[in-house]
């Protein structure tokens, strides 16, 4: 059978929106892991934030992709064939691991966004314009992982505060000037070219190079920022959200909807899928 690869947003998704609680998707996780099958979190997170959460999830042989597809980082552990762009030290006893940058450095982002015009000053306010203690009334994060949250390298997110037409203004703005504007669960991210669906497909070529067997991709997301990865996957899950509606997607096949939100939708639309390892293998034959 064709190996899999598991690919996860995070908030919303294999956290739960409000406590980040991932207690409900544990059984499947645990599941996944005795099949040896990878699970690739792939979030807007930081890698500072991601370190602990492989840590916390026992993920830590698992590639992981940060900040909306910034970067991709792949322990050499797991794939000692491959070889790319840049080789990282071990940190905290953590596994050496391979990097590919597909972002550019956040102060890009910052500046595109101080020069934007007059009438838009006022109507956001940027993730590294507030405090800790701010990060926590917005995010629910306590004061370590806000800390975390804040060590961001490539885009920079945004809370948007003003209405939904000068929003819409805002946005056409930044694309004008070579921006994406990806919405995320709490904030907006003015981000490059670069998206969670690029760095999926990208790994997976470059595992298939490793191993000569592409693996079957299952992506699963709530909201838009997820979008690309869950179009670029060979199966998509869209985990219904409690405070949006689900993202659009083009594709109408390998698609599965939730009934249940956040940990309990991941386990639902995996669960869904290992159930039927036959079609999962033909949608490969």
């Amino acid at each position: 059978m064709t190996p899999l690869m598991i690919v996860t947003d995070l908030d919303g998704s294999l956290l739960d929106h409000y406590t980040y609680s991932f207690a409900a998707a544990l059984p499947v996780l645990r599941q996944l892991q005795a099949r040896d099958i990878p699970v690739v979190l792939c979030s807007s997170k930081t890698r500072a934030e991601m370190q602990l959460l492989r840590e916390q999830l026992a993920l830590l042989d698992c590639p992981y992709i940060v900040e909306n597809g910034a970067a991709v980082y792949v322990p050499k552990s797991r794939y000692p064939n491959l070889t790319f762009d840049t080789e990282l030290a071990p940190e905290d006893g953590a596994p050496p691991e391979w990097r590919k940058l597909f972002g550019s450095d956040r102060v890009y982002w910052q500046t595109l966004l101080d020069d934007l015009p007059d009438r838009f000053h006022g109507h956001f306010r940027r993730l590294s314009h507030m405090s800790i203690g701010q990060i926590t009334d917005i995010t629910g994060l306590s004061p370590d992982d806000a800390r975390r949250a804040a060590q961001r390298e490539f885009g920079e997110p945004i809370q948007w505060r003003g209405g939904d037409t000068l929003k819409a203004e805002f946005i056409h703005e930044l694309q004008q000037q070579g921006a994406t504007v990806l919405q995320g669960g709490r904030f907006l991210h003015v981000v490059g070219s670069w998206n969670k669906g690029r760095a999926l497909s990208w790994l997976a070529e470059s595992i298939n190079g490793a191993a000569a067997r592409a693996p079957t991709t299952v992506a699963l997301g709530d909201s838009y920022n997820d979008v690309a990865m869950l179009e670029a996957a060979d199966y998509a899950v869209v985990i219904k959200s409690p405070v949006h509606d689900a993202p659009i997607l083009q594709r109408k096949q390998g698609v599965i909807y939730t009934q249940a939100t956040g940990p309990k939708g991941w386990a639902e639309g995996l669960s869904a899928l290992l159930d039927q390892p036959d079609h999962l293998e033909a949608s490969n034959g």
